[in-house]
């Protein structure tokens, strides 16, 4: 592949990740109905995205179960390092970050803890961009046998050159990045979460939290 022959060649990308954005919060109806059954007074059912009330997985999550399983037996000893180089280098930020992978619904656990979720990227060569939904920071790690590709940090100036293995910790909603075109194969693991978590961890389970399917017996 030379995508500088032709950027328009097409690519593909998984995510496996939890989100809570675009969350409905309660609407006071009180305190028996669940949340993914209740509605706004007035408003059609059938308008209503109930799945969205509490922390959702996302649609390859959903729809490629198999995948999910295979790709986080593979990546294993990877999440694992990273959480340890997370832990050790931003301590804060890790312990913020593991509250949300704790918490997901069902005592459901996500593979890339501390971070709710993880993206497969294959022969990607992205335009410039800030990843605004993402908290903290996002963890880049190349799978690669290409030559070029290199990822771009816009604020800070680098035109980072890594060769299959390397990783890079970057905060991805402050700095613009992008990777340059390439010829070969290339992919890349990437680690983040969705920073409106904090409404599920900060704000009582989006407002949710009085509910009685939310309260331990």
């Amino acid at each position: 592949m030379d995508t500088s022959k032709d950027p328009t060649l097409p690519f593909k990308v998984l995510h496996f990740i939890w989100y809570n954005r675009y969350a409905a919060h309660v609407y006071g109806q009180g305190e028996e109905p669940p949340p993914q059954s209740s509605n706004k007074k007035g408003r059609k059912k059938k308008k209503t995205n109930s799945s969205q009330r509490i922390p959702h997985g996302s649609k390859d999550l959903q729809k490629h179960p198999v995948q999910y399983c295979l790709l986080q037996q593979i990546y294993a000893p990877v999440f694992s390092w990273i959480d340890a180089k997370i832990q050790k280098h931003f301590p804060k930020i890790h312990q913020e970050l593991l509250e949300f992978a704790n918490t997901l619904p069902l005592n459901d656990v996500s593979v890339a803890s501390p971070f709710t979720g993880f993206v497969i990227n294959m022969n990607v060569s992205t335009l410039i961009h800030r990843d605004w939904q993402d908290h903290h920071l996002c963890v880049v790690t190349v799978i690669s046998d290409c030559v070029g590709g290199e990822l771009v940090l816009q604020e800070p100036g680098l035109v980072l050159q890594l060769r299959s293995g390397d990783m890079v910790i970057f905060p991805s909603a402050r700095i613009s990045h992008f990777n340059l075109h390439f010829h070969g194969e290339r992919g890349s693991l990437v680690c983040h979460s969705d920073r409106h978590f904090l409404s599920w961890t900060q704000k009582e389970r989006n407002k949710w939290a009085h509910n009685t399917l939310f309260r331990s017996s």
